[in-house]
């Protein structure tokens, strides 16, 4: 897992890059209006003769929270995939963030 601290995902510039690690992502403040685009690159190799599966979790639902305000999951899923849109909301904790992931795989299998 390495953070990428250039370019852009799904059309939104990468704008947190400073302190971003494998490990770590520093938004920083967050506030209602203010885009915050992080990415990170999961490289997978193997040997095995069936390829290989990934699986992205999340401990929490909402997944990233500090002290009552949230960024919440973004719609869609590997069974019915959703462009992405930035969130429209402007009452905190109410789609003002989304954490989300995209692929470039064809090749995907429902979430459980």
């Amino acid at each position: 897992m390495a953070a990428v601290n250039t370019g852009s995902v799904n059309g939104q510039a990468i704008n947190v890059t400073s302190g971003t690690s494998a490990t770590t992502i520093p938004f920083g403040t967050l506030a209602t209006g203010g885009t915050k685009v992080v990415a990170h690159d999961a490289t997978i190799v193997t040997n095995a003769a069936n390829g290989y599966q990934v699986t992205v979790n999340a401990l929490a639902n909402p997944p990233l929270a500090d002290a009552g305000n949230n960024i919440d999951f973004f719609s869609g899923d590997n069974t019915t995939p959703t462009t992405w849109s930035s969130p429209a909301g402007n009452t905190a904790t109410i789609n003002t963030g989304f954490v989300g992931y995209t692929t470039e795989s064809n090749s995907r299998s429902s979430h459980v």
